[in-house]
C-alpha cells in the first residue's frame, strides 16, 4: 500500500481569523505568503502554505454553515504522495473501499486532499490557487 510521504498543509475556517493568523505565527514561527480579507496562507519551511485559513466573517457572514454542521472548524486536511503511481494506487484502493474519490472540492464538507509533488500558489490579482507549472495531481476523498 502506498503511505503518504509527508503532509501537505491544513486549512481552517474561522470566526477567529486574526487571532488564528497570528497565533500560527508565533507558534510556528510561520511567515504569510499571502493574506486578503478572506484568506490567508502560511508556511514554516519550502512550500507554499502549510496552514491556510478561511475568514468566515467574509465567506459567510450570516453564519448559515451547511446542512447543520458547525461553520468553523477543519475545512481540509491535505498530504503528499511521492509519485503519481502512488496517489493512482491509493485512488484505486479507495474506490475499492466505497471512498469516493471526487473533484471538484466542495468547501463546505470536510475532506482529505492527496497530492502529488505539486506546489499551488495564489494568484496575485484573483486570490485564486494555480498551480506553479511543476505539474502535480490532486484527489480528494470524503
Amino acid at each position: 500500500m502506498a503511505k503518504p510521504s509527508k503532509f501537505a498543509h491544513i486549512v481552517y475556517r474561522t470566526r477567529r481569523f486574526e487571532e488564528m493568523t497570528s497565533w500560527y505565527e508565533r507558534v510556528f514561527e510561520a511567515k504569510v505568503q499571502y493574506k486578503n480579507p478572506a484568506l490567508a496562507f502560511l508556511t514554516y519551511d519550502e512550500e507554499h502554505h502549510r496552514f491556510a485559513f478561511g475568514n468566515l466573517d467574509v465567506l459567510d457572514p450570516a453564519g448559515k454553515g451547511s446542512a447543520g454542521k458547525s461553520d468553523a472548524g477543519v475545512d481540509h486536511v491535505a498530504y503528499t504522495y511521492a509519485s503519481l503511481r502512488d496517489l493512482i494506487e491509493t485512488y484505486t484502493r479507495l474506490k475499492k473501499l466505497g471512498i469516493t474519490p471526487y473533484w471538484p472540492y466542495t468547501p463546505r464538507s470536510n475532506a482529505v486532499t492527496l497530492l502529488q509533488g505539486s506546489r499551488w500558489k495564489p494568484n496575485r490579482v484573483s486570490g485564486r490557487l494555480l498551480c506553479d507549472g511543476r505539474g502535480g495531481q490532486r484527489i480528494h476523498a470524503r
